[in-house]
């Protein structure tokens, strides 16, 4: 990644000031290198980081590049369960008595598909630090039907469009509550999709394309060199028929992962063909990040 000196509000990680906001320190953004074209592109729109979960380096690579716009106002969009969100709000504010990092474990408890990971822990902990130091940044846990009446309005759309509909409204309803000038979410790679998604026989619209009109929203594929990546993957070939599957038939651990990674590690806007993303961040090696200890 590449440093840059900005001036910080007294934590270890960055920030960025602006005339209204003081500099105590000076402190290191280890942003990949582009990050400046995207943050001018994806002003005050929604910018969409589309991420294989379970590495360490996307979490990494979202926390620098909020560290480093930090200076103005952020919404950081996180995919954990949105029934959780009023919780983890209240402890990003210092309303409760439970400090952010305990209230950010127990929310992330039992989660094992690599989303909940400690590299994700890290990020939201390093950054609610950051914010704590002055840094305008605010959170949401997005992900699925807040509660049963969010349920009930995306029930009529066919197949997995419920959740990526309410995945759209909660990350619109967090974005509505003041005027930010950019909004950050880190997403697995299909929700981040601007285009339809096609597995098999199955067709649906991602949460890209249910968040707002395409020119609205800015999508970076995360692209790698390979490696590792924590996740959950059937044990069996074939999955068990006649039933759901069960957590007893994955295997939820360290897997290797494949890339195609061709160019040094940096954030690139570039036309898709398709235009399912705009453009990618490219990492290099990747390395499973397991769930929080």
């Amino acid at each position: 990644m590449h440093k840059i000196i900005v001036a910080a509000l007294s934590f270890s990680a960055c920030v960025g000031t602006s005339a209204s906001q003081p500099a105590v320190a000076n402190r290191v953004c280890e942003a990949l290198p582009g990050w400046s074209e995207v943050a001018e592109a994806s002003e005050s729109r929604f910018l969409i980081f589309g991420e294989t979960h379970g590495t360490q380096e996307a979490p990494r690579a979202v926390q620098e590049f909020v560290c480093q716009v930090a200076s103005d106002p952020v919404l950081l969009a996180v995919e954990l369960d949105s029934s959780s969100n009023d919780e983890l709000e209240s402890a990003w504010k210092g309303e409760g008595a439970t400090p952010l990092p305990e209230v950010l474990r127990q929310i992330m408890a039992g989660r094992l598909d690599g989303i909940g990971s400690q590299a994700m822990f890290e990020m939201v902990v390093r950054l609610w630090n950051l914010k704590q130091s002055g840094a305008q940044i605010s959170i949401v846990a997005f992900n699925g039907a807040k509660d049963s009446d969010q349920a009930a309005q995306f029930a009529h759309l066919p197949g997995q469009e419920p959740h990526e509909a309410a995945q759209a409204e909660n990350i619109r309803t967090a974005a509505a509550k003041q005027p930010y000038r950019h909004v950050v979410i880190l997403v697995g790679s299909l929700h981040a999709q601007k285009s339809v998604v096609k597995i098999g026989d199955r067709r649906f619209e991602p949460m890209a394309m249910k968040l707002a009109p395409s020119d609205r929203v800015v999508s970076l594929r995360m692209d790698h060199e390979g490696g590792t990546a924590w996740n959950c993957l059937l044990k069996t070939a074939t999955p068990p028929s006649g039933r759901a599957i069960l957590q007893s038939d994955l295997d939820c651990s360290a897997h290797s992962v494949s890339g195609s990674q061709s160019q040094e590690p940096a954030m690139v806007l570039k036309d898709f063909a398709d235009g399912s993303f705009d453009g990618l961040f490219s990492v290099g090696p990747v390395s499973a990040s397991p769930p929080p200890t």
